[in-house]
């Protein structure tokens, strides 16, 4: 038998238990990273707990936490955009803990290997949606067709909250790429 039809050299596309598993290794390598912070004694992280709410929950020593969600992507595959519904039910996890938990979570992270669409400035580009909403502080009197007013419009429908709730949410919400293969962090 020839190394080319042996099975250790042929991936099985039928079975995706490799990929699955690629994909917890991800997230529990972000976890090990943060567990790193903790043993080394960083002032700010008092504890990491993985998948209680969150896939990560660090909490800080004032007492407030970070919750972490890890996305993961093949890198051959598009950009994650605004209107993705892995983005759109983390940030609505986001905005339900934060009205769960009040005043407990002073950032929400969401974390790819991948990146982010940001080809121009509408309602794909989460990065832009982001940064324009925490300029704002708001989208009060914004119109309803603006890509502001309705991506927030989206989240509340989503998760039966109020503009101001979602907006205040968004505004403590961070994002992460750092365009790698799953297997290389």
């Amino acid at each position: 038998m020839s190394d080319e039809q042996h099975p250790t050299s042929i991936l099985d596309e039928k079975d995706p238990g490799d990929d699955t598993l690629e994909r917890f290794k991800y997230q529990c390598s972000v976890a090990a990273i943060n567990c790193v912070r903790l043993l080394a004694q960083s002032p700010d992280v008092v504890r990491v707990i993985c998948e209680n709410f969150e896939d990560i929950l660090i909490e800080r020593s004032d007492g407030s936490f970070v919750g972490l969600q890890v996305k993961t992507k093949r890198l051959d595959l598009d950009a994650f955009k605004a209107t993705d519904d892995a983005v759109l039910k983390s940030l609505s996890r986001f905005c339900e803990l934060d009205q769960l938990f009040p005043e407990v979570f002073c950032t929400f992270d969401f974390s790819t290997n991948h990146w982010f669409w940001e080809n121009s400035e509408s309602g794909n580009n989460l990065p832009w949606l982001l940064r324009s909403i925490k300029e704002r502080g708001n989208v009060k009197r914004l119109p309803k067709t603006n890509p502001l007013r309705s991506f927030v419009q989206k989240l509340c429908r989503a998760t039966g909250l109020s503009e101001e709730q979602v907006v205040a949410t968004l505004c403590k919400t961070i994002i992460n790429c750092r365009s790698e293969a799953i297997g290389h962090i």
